[in-house]
């Protein structure tokens, strides 16, 4: 969970008729000609009524509402004589970045004409919390501030903090591409309901096809795969699929489970719900020592070639939480052995021939074990506290975050638990990690810290690209280019020393990729926004872009 406030600042109006209006806020001058209210009710949808409501009783005055939520969504919003001016909102749960009237935004407030440059800026290339700090800078105001924790000093304005970030977020040069992005495949009136990337080569989606006017069609929650160099292909069962239930899906077979709950919150098991290659007893549940067995996380949860399955699962008790274990079923869907896991203890990985294990009951160190399909422990490591699992390639890569440093060690283990490599990397954020197609360069992207192209084997850096961008996911293609998505459409590529070489802004959010013979497979999906209301008890449903009348999936090939 973020951080969630609100707050208003009033420019025109003194402290007193101010608070007189705001009885319940905690009402101060923190900054020169602003009045600043916090009240505990002042939240992201709420604050913006109240400042609408308060300029309307202060016609003289300029309202300033600001918002954040769970630090994801910033909302800045102006108000005179009860009439909104104009405003900015940031909301990528709808994938909205409206900036509103900079300039009147600029002027109603006072700024500086070279401000608008600095907030066209922020507002384009800041995340929610970068944009309210930021912001606050320009304004001497204190925005990041609430009931509960208040403003402590005086606010000032400080545009170098300003100027400083925007050094380090140049705008991206400017890009002839190498490639071309075509449309191969395009799937209208498609919402995408979840999305699985269960295998090294497939990406699949749940699709629910509806009526263009926001209404869903049946079968509902489809399973399609995205194909390399080919485009979404139909794979799953003909009366659809649950992506609340968990499920595996490995070399084309697909099995999703099915979980039950007491009253009390906790599981009751598992019940095999479907198996596409009719290996496992269908509607059989899952049982164990004469208790029910759930499997709660498709990451540790693998099919076998033999036509069970293992991995972690939690065992149901009658008196309080489940306990955890290992287990091994077979293709009769009846266990073969089972291992209790101690407190402290979980399933950290699962291969086809191995459950790799982490126990963090020391304080001083992380213990690594593993087992194997016959239930026997193997060899054993220490690693420091806080290392989880990275991915897996002849061995193990691992990865532990020091977030007051601000740095992350990427560590390598052989299948023995052996340390063959590491290596010290600037940043805390989340990474993603590719292989190069002949597997001699592993490509590490990390969220608004840069670009790695590191030896697999010891670790050691062969290229690094240090950048702000906000960018996610990591994909390297057989002609050697080495691709991220940079906010929500853009995907970028790179060459073997992180040139960019390619820019391609696609129509949509780019939700699923693959890599081919050709380059890249993207599917991208474009959600149409819809108004509802009732009328006579009907739910009526409008889209409110006429343009854009209902939602599109479409796949691009980049190559």
């Amino acid at each position: 969970m973020g951080t969630k406030l609100g707050n208003l600042h009033v420019k025109g109006a003194s402290l007193e008729e101010v608070s007189a209006l705001l009885p319940k806020a905690l009402v101060g001058q923190w900054a020169e000609g602003f009045v600043s209210a916090y009240q505990e009710e002042f939240q992201w949808g709420s604050v913006e009524r109240e400042g609408k409501k308060l300029s309307r009783r202060l016609p003289q005055a300029v309202v300033l509402s600001a918002a954040l939520f769970d630090d994801d969504v910033v909302s800045f919003e102006l108000f005179q004589a009860g009439k909104r001016l104009t405003g900015h909102l940031l909301n990528p749960y709808e994938n909205e970045n409206k900036p509103g009237n900079i300039r009147l935004f600029r002027e109603a407030l006072g700024l500086p004409p070279e401000d608008e440059k600095r907030l066209r800026a922020v507002w384009k290339k800041g995340d929610a919390c970068e944009q309210l700090k930021l912001t606050a800078a320009l304004l001497g105001l204190p925005l990041w501030a609430d009931k509960e924790f208040p403003p402590t000093k005086p606010a000032a304005r400080d545009e170098a903090r300003a100027d400083a970030w925007l050094a380090n977020h140049p705008d991206p040069p400017k890009l002839k591409s190498t490639t071309r992005a075509e449309v191969i495949q395009e799937l209208p009136q498609m919402v995408v309901s979840a999305g699985y990337s269960m295998e090294t080569d497939s990406k699949y989606h749940i699709l629910t096809p509806t009526d263009g006017e926001g209404q869903y069609l049946s079968p509902a929650n489809q399973l399609w795969r995205l194909e390399a160099d080919k485009g979404l292909v139909c794979v799953g069962p003909q009366g659809g699929f649950d992506p609340d239930k968990t499920c595996r899906i490995e070399g084309g077979r697909i099995v999703s489970l099915s979980q039950g709950w007491s009253e009390m919150g906790f599981s009751t098991g598992s019940v095999i719900d479907y198996d596409s290659q009719d290996i496992l007893p269908w509607q059989e549940p899952l049982e164990c020592e004469g208790r029910a067995v759930a499997a709660s996380d498709p990451k540790v949860f693998r099919l076998l070639p033999d036509g069970g399955f293992w991995g972690g699962f939690l065992f149901a008790s009658d008196y309080g939480p489940p306990a955890y274990a290992v287990a091994r079923f077979g293709p009769d869907g009846r266990p073969r052995w089972s291992r209790a896991l101690p407190q402290f203890t979980s399933v950290m990985t699962v291969t086809q021939e191995r459950v790799y294990i982490s126990d963090t009951s020391d304080e001083e160190c992380q213990r690594l074990s593993w087992l194997d399909l016959e239930g026997r422990q193997g060899s054993q490591a220490e690693v420091e506290q806080n290392t989880r699992f990275l991915l897996r390639r002849e061995g193990l890569y691992l990865v532990r975050t020091d977030y007051l440093a601000q740095k992350t060690t990427l560590f390598r283990l052989d299948a023995e638990l052996n340390l063959l490599g590491r290596v010290e990397l600037p940043g805390w954020c989340n990474w993603d990690v590719a292989f190069s197609p002949s597997g001699d360069t592993l490509f590490l992207s990390s969220y608004t810290q840069g670009l790695w192209l590191l030896d697999p084997g010891d670790l050691s850096i062969r290229q690094q690209l240090l950048v702000k961008d906000k960018q996610w996911g990591a994909w390297a293609d057989r002609a050697g280019r080495y691709w991220v998505c940079s906010g929500s459409g853009t995907l970028m590529g790179y060459d073997e020393t992180l040139r960019p070489v390619s820019r391609h802004r696609l129509k949509g959010a780019v939700c699923g990729v693959v890599a081919g013979e050709a380059g890249l497979t993207v599917a991208a999906y474009d959600e149409a926004k819809y108004d509802y209301r009732l009328v006579d008890g009907e739910l009526i449903s409008k889209p409110k872009d006429p343009k854009r009348p209902y939602s599109t999936l479409r796949v691009y090939q980049i190559s």
